[in-house]
């Protein structure tokens, strides 16, 4: 386990704005109505955009609109490659739309298709058994979906140290998971509510890993920009003057 959880996006409440999808190998033929139908009955729903031409005829594609990133998520599932419009086009084809994943800091390697998803867990109850904090965890995470593995970050006395990790089966279950818990939830005996986000591979640096994203539920991010150095131009500097010559010696 070598990795670390990247540093908190900005939190910036993201009431009014939707999960937004891009859809697919929408037959050209379709309507309104029959492009909605596909994602209505889908729980937080909001609004189905099918993209037209001048001449009134679908583009083939349009955009859907979702309350949360789970439920966003849940629709991709639901939908993508499984339900069929058009038996010459083939299965709907649904994804986030461009920049969203930027928007949301959703992990490359949970888009990349990751059989797993591995979750940073901080506010456990320090100095709690670890065997105890580490059977709470699995009972909790248990509930949105299957469990590869649960590590407990104990010291020399097998005691908590406040951090750990879950892995989980469906990268799709992990987003509930951190919309359902994160500082929402606690653990028996912890004097902090839970702190999940997604783990990030790679070497954990001392004070967090550089050019790492983060999704925080219900929030957007915001990349924060580095100041610029600024340095001003130096002036030459003044070049010593050569010693003045000796006077020469009087004439008698």
């Amino acid at each position: 386990w070598s990795s670390s959880p990247a540093p908190a996006p900005t939190r910036t409440a993201m009431a009014e704005e939707a999960i937004k999808l891009f859809v697919g190998r929408v037959p050209k033929e379709s309507n309104e109505q029959e492009f909605a139908s596909v994602f209505t009955g889908l729980p937080g729903c909001q609004e189905t955009i099918l993209l037209k031409s001048k001449d009134g005829m679908s583009k083939g594609c349009g955009f859907v609109k979702f309350g949360t990133v789970g439920q966003a998520m849940g629709a991709i599932r639901a939908v993508n490659g499984v339900v069929v419009m058009s038996e010459s086009l083939g299965p709907l084809q649904v994804s986030l739309a461009s920049g969203e994943d930027a928007r949301l800091g959703i992990p490359v390697e949970l888009l990349n298709g990751n059989s797993e998803a591995k979750l940073f867990v901080g506010g456990l109850p320090k100095g709690s058994p670890r065997a105890g904090v580490q059977a709470e965890l699995t009972d909790m995470f248990s509930q949105f979906g299957a469990i590869n593995e649960v590590v407990v970050m104990a010291g020399a006395n097998d005691e908590c140290k406040g951090a750990g990790f879950v892995k989980m089966a469906d990268p799709a279950a992990a987003l509930e998971a951190i919309e359902a818990l994160d500082r929402k939830q606690s653990l028996s005996g912890a004097a902090l509510t839970l702190e999940v986000r997604f783990a990030h591979n790679g070497k954990a640096g001392g004070k967090g890993q550089q050019g790492a994203t983060q999704f925080q539920p219900g929030q957007a991010f915001h990349a924060q920009p580095q100041p610029m150095m600024q340095f001003a131009a130096q002036p030459p500097r003044a070049q010593p003057r050569p010693p003045a010559a000796a006077p020469p010696p009087p004439t008698r």
